[in-house]
């Protein structure tokens, strides 16, 4: 059975990981009529239905209309059947298939989007197709995604216009390519390769490889936090699996140079872990002669002229280096190392960068 307008509310409210108190701040209203609403015992003002559906991600005739949405394994079950029937069957019965699912669920922003999907999937699959039907799947295809790129759904809007504008960019029109990119929030979907094609097709040689080296620099920065995190005791208790991912990590920044650091102070703190005094040591040395001194440059073969760095720029600032300089001197992790002349000359090399001697 269908919900009702209330249940419909409360349902969406729920699947976008609100409160009732969150939405009724979103919309300017009070929770108690939010409540009123999902128990129907009141209906929101007309009005406020726009807002309302899109801080629900729907649009307002799904609101109305109370459509149900199919969940994943329901639209993942009917865009497998409709391709393994296109290649079995031919693009026919998997047209009509597609037509019937699209009918059925006329307002669902998951449907109109795998259905784009599916449109793509038949010009690869079908390539001896006339370019008449072609042309009509690509036709169609734009008609769902532009439904796409006004419905209240933020998530399938964006796709929508990334899809939509690649499709500009296959047909040679980059103004409307480029117009359609700037609508999509950097943090919601990675626009990169096409704005490099873009920059390609323009004749932007150093543009396309500016913005790819900037984007290479921030995926690897990501992938180096994520080893870094890797390494510790609560994700991999097994120290000497952790050792190994320290070890790599220590190579990831040895290849890309630059900002890329604390892979040396992670593996001391490593060997520290396994009781592995003399190596801890060696590292120990290693890591302190690398954060007095000037920053390693980045790897210019892979970043220049994209990514530059100051040159001169320390290493690390002196507020990092007199917090190790405290955590060597104080911690009981490093009691058993204070009568060795290696950490002993450590210390001293610290407290030296610190007065500005280095």
């Amino acid at each position: 059975m269908k919900p009702d307008l209330g249940g419909r509310i409360a349902l969406l409210r729920r699947r976008r990981g609100l409160t009732q108190e969150q939405l009724a701040q979103e919309l300017g209203v009070s929770a108690p009529a939010v409540s009123k609403w999902e128990t129907n015992h009141s209906c929101p003002d007309i009005t406020i239905l726009c807002p309302l559906a899109r801080a629900l991600g729907t649009t307002v005739d799904t609101l109305l209309q109370f459509e149900e949405e199919p969940d994943r394994q329901e639209i993942a079950r009917k865009v497998k059947e409709i391709v393994e029937t296109g290649r079995e069957e031919g693009w026919e019965k998997a047209e009509r298939l597609l037509e019937e699912w699209l009918h059925q669920y006329p307002s669902s922003a998951s449907v109109k989007f795998n259905g784009s999907g599916i449109l793509a999937l038949f010009d690869i699959m079908f390539p001896e197709e006339s370019q008449k039907k072609r042309e009509e799947w690509k036709e169609q295809r734009k008609k769902l995604l532009r439904f796409l790129s006004c419905s209240g759904d933020e998530s399938y809007r964006h796709r929508a216009l990334h899809d939509m504008a690649m499709l500009e960019l296959q047909e040679g029109q980059l103004l409307e390519a480029e117009k359609l990119l700037e609508e999509i929030p950097r943090e919601e979907i990675d626009t990169t390769l096409l704005k490099t094609r873009i920059y390609l097709e323009k004749g932007q040689r150093e543009e396309a490889l500016k913005l790819l080296q900037e984007k290479l620099y921030t995926v690897l920065a990501q992938a180096h936090n994520y080893m870094i995190m890797m390494t510790g005791e609560k994700i991999t208790p097994d120290s000497e699996k952790a050792l190994e991912i320290g070890k790599i990590c220590h190579g990831f920044e040895k290849l890309f140079g630059g900002r890329f650091g604390m892979g040396l102070g992670i593996l001391m703190e490593l060997y520290m872990r396994l009781g592995k005094k003399e190596e801890a040591l060696d590292v120990l040395e290693e890591y302190v002669k690398q954060i007095v001194k000037e920053a390693e440059p980045l790897n210019s073969v892979l970043f220049s002229p994209g990514v530059t760095m100051e040159k001169g720029r320390p290493a690390t600032t002196k507020e990092m280096r007199h917090m190790f300089l405290q955590g060597l001197q104080t911690e009981k992790s490093f009691e058993d190392f204070r009568e060795d002349p290696r950490y002993q000359e450590a210390v001293k090399t610290l407290e030296e960068s610190l007065k500005g001697s280095l």
